[in-house]
């Protein structure tokens, strides 16, 4: 994939996905690293991480230009989440992680949980 910009990039509006529950897959998973983040007044640094979904039954249009030729394509919508790294009992992706389970974490999990096992796998958002 080509990072090259130029100053007469297109600018488009950028589409939304539908609202309601729809079938996302798992296919990026970066660690951010340690981030300064504000919380109840005060700022610390805190471990993060962005999960990527794709939406295939939430489709897009648009062009991609290699080579100068440019082609049209439709590709699969895309949602992202930024949460704290970790499955402490209050964390929000320890929750999220047991609904897209359905079951809750047992403690040999807790030691040892590898998130890229969910790479390519299926949820509903």
């Amino acid at each position: 994939m080509a990072l090259t910009l130029s100053e007469t990039s297109k600018n488009t509006e950028r589409q939304l996905p539908e609202a309601g529950a729809t079938i996302g897959v798992l296919f990026s998973l970066v660690d951010l690293g340690t981030q300064k983040v504000s919380w109840d007044g005060e700022e610390k640094w805190t471990p993060k991480l962005r999960l990527a979904f794709e939406l295939p039954e939430q489709t897009i249009e648009g062009e991609v230009t290699e080579n100068g030729k440019t082609t049209k394509v439709t590709k699969p919508m895309v949602v992202s989440i930024e949460l704290t790294r970790s499955l402490g009992e209050r964390a929000t992706l320890r929750k999220h992680l047991e609904t897209w389970r359905g079951q809750a974490f047992t403690s040999k999990e807790l030691a040892s949980f590898n998130l890229r096992n969910l790479l390519g796998k299926a949820c509903l958002l």
